[in-house]
């Protein structure tokens, strides 16, 4: 089971459809801070957020599983947190693209 967790806010199509991936296990957090999420950032392999100056060293550091950030939205700057991790980063625009990105990268 591949880990997302979800904070940008998407279309609750797009939920409907993360959701219905079986290799996928989604938590839907829309505009949570990444530091309240500490559980769930521990496990997951992948996240969907609206903005990649979330992830600090120690968003990182909890994160050990990590492997792909989609930034919703905006620059998909790497954070150099995230590139000194191998963490891969793409952009989004956080509609059916998003789910199009995480199905390819996680091959699903």
């Amino acid at each position: 089971m591949i880990r997302i967790l979800v904070t940008a806010p998407l279309a609750n199509e797009a939920i409907d459809q993360l959701n219905a991936i079986p290799e996928f296990e989604v938590g839907f957090h829309p505009g949570a801070a990444l530091a309240g999420l500490a559980g769930e950032m521990r496990e997951a392999e992948a996240l969907v957020c609206a903005d990649a100056g979330e992830l600090s060293k120690r968003a990182l550091d909890q994160a050990t599983e990590l492997r792909l950030v989609i930034v919703c939205g905006g620059a998909a700057a790497v954070p150099a947190a995230a590139a000194g991790r191998g963490v891969e980063v793409r952009r989004s625009d956080g509609g059916l693209s998003t789910i199009a990105l995480l199905k390819d990268f996680f091959n699903a």
